[in-house]
């Protein structure tokens, strides 16, 4: 742990404020990850980082946990635990609009996957078919393997 505590700037002089800098900065770098895989389209890369994200978090719960109670503590000198509560306000700010640029990506390209597919659907439902027999025409959908509801009358049953 001592490795990743060189990574953070030296403006705070407790180790519980340097550990939530140091946990803030991980978890943005691997928020960084995850929005440009998500805009590069590798959905993989994205996930592999949401999971280290995750992977972070659980592995450094109970540190926080504590720098976070010592901030509360009034046996904590007046001087730490502001520096604790100013690293800890830096946490969530970034993150949030990482995360939100990672929501909205996928809501777009859930909205465009969606507008395929019913494309696909009109495309194949309203198409008429023409055969030996006459003029059918589909006015559902129906999935491969079942007969397609036609437009004609009970009463124009074709004779074999």
């Amino acid at each position: 742990m001592a490795a990743d505590m060189d990574t953070v700037p030296p403006e705070f002089q407790s180790d519980l404020a340097r550990l939530i800098a140091d946990f803030s900065a991980q978890l943005a770098a691997h928020a960084d990850r995850a929005v440009a895989a998500a805009r590069g389209g590798r959905a993989r890369d994205a996930f592999l980082a949401a999971g280290a994200m995750q992977e972070l978090l659980n592995a450094r719960a109970p540190a926080l946990r504590t720098a976070l109670a010592a901030m509360q503590s009034k046996r904590t000198p007046p001087a730490v635990r502001a520096e604790i509560r100013k690293a800890a306000a830096l946490v969530p700010g970034g993150v949030r609009e990482q995360v939100r640029a990672l929501e909205s990506a996928a809501r777009a390209r859930q909205a465009r996957l969606d507008a395929i597919g019913e494309a696909l659907r009109a495309s194949t439902a309203s198409r008429p078919t023409y055969s030996a027999r006459g003029f059918v025409r589909p006015t559902a959908y129906a999935p491969p393997g079942t007969a397609a509801r036609t437009s004609q009358p009970a009463g124009w049953a074709v004779k074999a």
